[in-house]
């Protein structure tokens, strides 16, 4: 069985705002689910409480929770995936550290990676 979850906390507390057409495909709502995804700007986790992407997982007892690195600011391992609001309107993947707050902009950061060289390896 498949679930939708914060790429993030890994949450399924999570809301996505979509336009439906609820007389065509009424039986059929599971069709639109990977473009209702597509737009972190779209969706919420309520236990980040911030725009996150949301991503289709198998559901599995026991999943190890989100990989976490090490934050280049305060070197604790609270540093996760997370789209990061950069002016109000746009979103940017990157990282962001649940210790000290601070956010790096770009999975390619080179701060980031400097500190956590297997992000290469788990990117590819």
């Amino acid at each position: 069985m498949t679930k939708i979850v914060c790429s993030v906390c890994g949450s399924e507390d999570v809301q996505a705002k979509v336009w439906t057409k609820p007389n065509e495909n009424f039986d059929r709502t599971c069709d639109f689910i990977d473009e209702l995804i597509a737009e972190p700007a779209d969706c919420w986790c309520c236990n980040c409480e911030e725009n996150q992407k949301l991503i289709i997982v198998e559901e599995v007892n026991n999943e190890p929770p989100p990989k976490q690195y090490t934050c280049p600011a305060c070197q604790e391992d609270a540093l996760k995936y997370a789209m990061i609001d950069t002016d109000g309107t746009n979103l940017e993947e990157g990282y962001s550290c649940g210790e000290c707050g601070e956010c790096f902009i770009g999975l390619d950061n080179q701060e980031v990676i400097e500190h956590n060289p297997e992000i290469t390896e788990d990117n590819e």
